[in-house]
C-alpha cells in the first residue's frame, strides 16, 4: 500500500518577497528617499554612491497612489529587477 506525502511548508515558502513602501538612506552620503518598488529582503542602490543600501522602513501598500505609473523607475538600481533581468514594475 502507497503512503502519501505529505507537503512541508518550510520557511523559505514563507520569505517570498513582496512589494512595500520603504524609506531609504544611505550610509555613505546620508541620501534619503522612498520607494512603492520596494520589496522585502531586497534593498535598492544609492544613485550617487552606487551602493547597495536595505530599507531603514517599511509600511505595506496603500491604494490610491496615481503617481505610482507616472514615474519612471529606475531599474538599474533596484535589486529585485537585477534578479528578474526585468522590470520588477510590470
Amino acid at each position: 500500500m502507497a503512503t502519501k506525502k505529505k507537503k512541508v511548508k518550510t520557511v523559505v515558502d514563507d520569505q517570498k518577497p513582496k512589494r512595500v513602501f520603504g524609506d531609504f538612506q544611505c550610509s555613505k552620503c546620508n541620501r534619503t528617499w522612498s520607494s512603492a518598488n520596494t520589496w522585502t529582503g531586497m534593498r535598492q542602490k544609492c544613485k550617487i554612491c552606487k551602493i547597495y543600501v536595505s530599507p531603514h522602513k517599511t509600511n505595506p501598500l496603500r491604494r490610491g497612489n496615481t503617481d505610482y505609473n507616472k514615474e519612471k523607475h529606475p531599474e538599474e538600481l533596484c535589486e529585485m529587477c537585477i534578479k528578474l533581468r526585468h522590470s520588477c514594475k510590470n
